[in-house]
């Protein structure tokens, strides 16, 4: 009996990963009959399961006459997402997609409809076409958070994550191929029109501001279009005050654990010009003193989360980016 063990990478992740094949004979047209399992993290652990698997398989051929225990259940859909998000993602994710991730696994995982229910509980390596389809149109049924009944666009996330969970089963040679490639007619909802404010909403929402600590962080928003995290991540140090320019190289995160500050979505700083007569505008300036306690605009500290909370419902409300 010869086994071998090798190491394999994982698309998107920089942990190699190792696995084990066994020889166990040959079928009737002369092919390889191999054995085996994946993912571990170390070369040793790959070779002491390998071992082990070596005398079971000795040990059933000693003793043929000896009663067989059943072999263990394969995993099923709904127990692949779990491992799949505890074992892979959350080596590969930031916080706040794995929280997300893990929000759309629920609804295949803890789903009491029939059909997504079947999906759930299909062994991994049976998985089909018509099964994911028909699931992925119950889906449309499932309770929202907020709303009656999960929408288009959300069934699509879900849809996503699920074709990335199957393509790290096939890596683990789980399943030959993912069944969610080249998968056609899933639900599609209707994209929203963006719509820019007018010039009178604009004034509007200025007025509004004018005098409150908000109303540089608005000015900002306006002037760059910057995400609603990096918008929150903001210190009066990234602006250059003589060139007018402001670096944006972080961004504000939430998670229902965490609150921490990271890089860009692009991990990329960007430079942007501001208007010279935001700047130069007598509250943008009154409120830069007043967070600073004195005359030079800098401080060392972000905008606070209590602000933040307030800022995201302006936010959502005026449609900022996110």
């Amino acid at each position: 009996m010869k086994g071998s063990v090798t190491k394999y990478v994982i698309k998107g992740s920089s942990r190699p990963r190792w696995r084990y094949r066994i020889d166990t004979g040959s079928n009737p047209f002369g092919r390889r009959i191999q054995e085996g399992a994946g993912g571990y993290t170390k070369e040793g652990e790959a070779r002491e399961a390998m071992k082990a698997h070596m005398e079971r398989i000795s040990s059933l051929a000693a003793a043929p006459s000896a009663p067989l225990s059943p072999a263990p259940p394969e995993k099923t859909v709904g127990k692949w997402l779990g491992e799949w998000l505890d074992s892979y993602a959350v080596h590969t994710c930031q916080p706040k997609t794995l929280e997300r991730y893990r929000q759309l696994a629920a609804y295949i995982r803890d789903s009491s409809d029939a059909e997504i229910g079947a999906l759930a509980n299909t062994p991994i390596s049976r998985v089909a076409r018509k099964n994911i389809k028909l699931a992925m149109f119950a889906l449309l049924r499932a309770k929202g958070k907020r709303r009656e009944h999960i929408s288009p666009r959300t069934v699509r996330h879900v849809a996503g994550l699920f074709s990335s969970a199957l393509s790290e089963a096939v890596e683990l040679e789980m399943l030959p191929a993912n069944p969610m490639l080249r998968l056609r007619g899933l639900p599609a909802g209707e994209k929203p029109e963006i719509r820019a404010l007018t010039p009178d909403e604009i004034r509007a929402l200025r007025e509004v501001c004018r005098g409150d600590w908000t109303f540089p962080f608005v000015e900002v928003a306006m002037a760059t279009g910057c995400r609603r995290g990096e918008l929150l991540a903001l210190r009066w140090t990234d602006i250059d005050w003589d060139s007018r320019v402001l670096s944006v190289s972080r961004s504000l995160e939430q998670t229902a654990a965490v609150l921490r500050i990271k890089t860009t979505k692009s991990k990329k700083p960007r430079h942007l010009e501001l208007p010279r007569a935001r700047l130069q505008h007598s509250d943008f300036c009154a409120t830069s003193r007043a967070n600073t306690g004195g005359s030079s605009p800098e401080i060392t500290r972000p905008w606070s989360w209590s602000s933040a909370n307030r800022m995201a419902i302006i936010c959502g409300r005026t449609r900022f980016p996110r």
